[in-house]
């Protein structure tokens, strides 16, 4: 859709797409979408051009890049249609509290939301699902993992955004975990593509620059990997509008002594992590609520701290290495036996038969 540095990366539905074509389903689009390979015409999703022909499908997803990047153009006109034989999805991965998922046409008009960043913490419409960024054929096949023992005794911390979690982190958490292993900050020019091959090329020109050799060559050869990810706010004034619903979180969760809530969890980071056999650092899932299709388990698929008691974090220091190999390679067991391309299609498919 767009030059490197705007690129709309669509990579939940590469996702799908990758998968339906492993169970035999065919994909279609109304502009080319996924180049594989260099050969020009080698997309994974093509374009018809037949502009009618969505009403013949199963099923018709779309995702919130479509208004991310204003174009809304691209959507058939009769989409939203009530009369319709087609199942109508919305993938909608926006960061932020108020995301395209929540706008009155898709309220209305739109069967299932594919919800990244789902948390307990948020009161979400029913047709929201929890979703997840995933992993795609590219990331699994970039990364050759370093047996566990033979890696450096580093943790890679390179974030390119900034989170005020990550803030939080940086003060409370990784001056614990840099007892056990070494900070490795190095990080990649955005730009820094001379020496890459022409196939590596195209990868990072559709994935919005997200596409590194050098970075996975990192994650393959160090032992763990911070993918801390989200702004920590207190639960009020989350994007429900119904204010007693909002008095309710709130003393539900004073009670509970956990008055605060994290959005915008999901993390790339997190899944090339664990598709590269690192320990996986994260904070504790089950204590902010997240939700995933299939959720990890904390201290047997990747390391969740918690940030409230850093103390804890220091306990689990003193265990060898062995046990953060464990962690490493029960995480990649993990998310290629839930999150391969073919496991996420077909865990889309129960939504309707």
């Amino acid at each position: 859709m767009g030059p490197p540095e705007k690129a709309g990366y669509e990579h939940q539905s590469i996702v799908l797409a990758e998968g339906f074509e492993e169970l035999g389903i065919q994909t279609l689009c109304n502009v080319n979408l996924w180049q594989k390979t260099i050969n020009e015409n080698d997309f994974l999703i093509k374009k018809v051009e037949d502009t009618s022909i969505y009403k013949d499908c199963d099923v018709v997803i779309f995702s919130s890049n479509i208004y991310s990047y204003q174009k809304q153009d691209l959507l058939p006109k009769e989409l939203f249609t009530k009369v319709r034989n087609y199942k109508l999805v919305f993938i909608d991965s926006s960061d932020g509290l108020i995301t395209p998922g929540l706008n009155v046409e898709i309220q209305e008009n739109v069967d299932i939301v594919l919800k990244s960043h789902y948390t307990k913490a948020n009161s979400f419409p029913g047709n929201f699902k929890p979703w997840q960024f995933g992993i795609s054929n590219r990331i699994i096949n970039a990364v050759k993992p370093f047996p566990f023992l033979t890696r450096e005794k580093k943790i890679m911390v390179n974030f390119r955004v900034k989170h005020n979690l990550r803030d939080v982190v940086q003060k409370e958490i990784l001056p614990i975990i840099e007892e056990k292993f070494a900070l490795d900050t190095t990080t990649d020019s955005l730009n820094d593509v001379e020496n890459i091959s022409a196939t590596d090329l195209l990868y990072w020109e559709q994935t919005g620059r997200r596409h590194y050799p050098t970075y996975y060559n990192r994650l393959a050869r160090n032992m763990a990997c911070a993918s801390f990810g989200g702004e920590l706010i207190k639960v009020y004034n989350h994007n429900n509008s119904n204010y007693s619903v909002n008095i309710l979180n709130e003393l539900r969760k004073i009670i509970s002594g956990k008055r605060y809530s994290i959005y915008q969890f999901d993390s790339w980071r997190f899944w090339e992590a664990l598709v590269a056999g690192c320990c996986t650092f994260h904070v504790d899932f089950n204590k902010f609520g997240f939700v995933l299709p299939v959720n990890p388990v904390n201290q047997k698929h990747y390391f969740g701290s918690d940030i409230f008691n850093p103390f804890q974090t220091k306990k689990f220091m003193k265990h060898d290495y062995s046990y953060f190999e464990d962690i490493s390679s029960s995480g990649r067991e993990w998310v290629l036996d839930n999150y391969s391309p073919k496991k996420v299609a077909e865990r889309f498919l129960k939504f309707f038969y």
